[in-house]
């Protein structure tokens, strides 16, 4: 089995792109891994990864892509962590750029910094 997963959830597809990006990066490092869009993986395979690596973009209000409620919905799950205790994760977070007023930048990032 592969030892690191990457994790997209792209609105506008810069997401999928980055993912892509690491994806030809880890094949240059030699590192075995897959690619999903979070709501094609079957998550009950995430114990069995080494290193899972989510790309996850904000969208409009802060509000994470429809792809990602899934995976959203599984990771809140108490007692994960021990399912997940020999895994290593990290997280890119992609937010919207667009906002124009101060107010508006508590979006930015927003499903990044709640999947923190």
């Amino acid at each position: 089995m592969e030892e690191a997963v990457i994790l997209y959830s792209s609105a506008t597809g810069t997401a999928e792109a980055l993912s892509l990006d690491l994806s030809c990066a880890f094949n240059n490092l030699g590192i075995k891994h897959s690619r999903f869009n979070t709501n094609e993986f079957n998550i009950t395979y995430m114990p069995k990864y080494k290193i899972i690596i989510f790309i996850v973009s904000t969208t409009g209000d802060g509000v994470a892509c429809s792809d990602f409620q899934k995976m959203w919905n599984f990771l809140r799950v108490k007692g994960l962590e021990g399912a997940l205790k020999n895994s290593k994760a990290a997280h890119f977070g992609l937010g919207d750029s667009s906002y124009r007023f101060v107010w508006e930048f508590r979006y930015y990032n927003a499903v990044a910094r709640r999947l923190y």
